[in-house]
């Protein structure tokens, strides 16, 4: 899902650009509220089609018929909120949506109080007596 996910992003960002580039020399024109809603609608069934097929395929980055007549502008924003459709439509269901933050209510309640206090509070001074005294000085050649 990771890869068709990147593969969309990349492409809806390829046919952004390409798609810009193209209508800036047709001139474009207005588009009514009618238009814009067909051509989103034609933007998110070509990515969904294009992006089912094979991990990892590339939309195609041809602009739709349904999307003549739409200006440069409204284009780049359709095909902008075409790909948060889909990829919003990708996304599985069911997933938490914050952090737990309560605490378990049944931990055990027997716990320690307090530190234990039979630490030892100096160094020891009974050191044996029969350590070797012949040790051997300086560094093995």
């Amino acid at each position: 899902m990771r890869a068709v996910t990147i593969a969309l992003t990349a492409a809806a960002t390829a046919a952004a650009v390409l798609g810009l580039s193209a209508c800036s020399s047709s001139g474009g024109g207005s588009a009514s509220s009618g238009s814009t809603a067909s051509c989103e609608s034609a933007l998110v069934d070509q990515l969904k089609a294009s992006g089912s097929s094979v991990s990892g395929a590339m939309p195609s980055l041809a602009r739709p018929s349904a999307c003549n007549g739409v200006d440069t502008l409204t284009y780049a924003k359709l095909l902008t909120q075409a790909v948060q459709a889909v990829l919003k439509s990708d996304l599985p269901t069911g997933l938490p949506t914050g952090i737990p933050t309560a605490l378990p209510t049944d931990l055990p309640t027997d716990l320690p109080s307090g530190l234990p206090t039979s630490l030892p509070s100096g160094l020891p001074t009974d050191l044996p007596t029969d350590l070797p005294t012949d040790l051997p000085s300086g560094l093995p050649s």
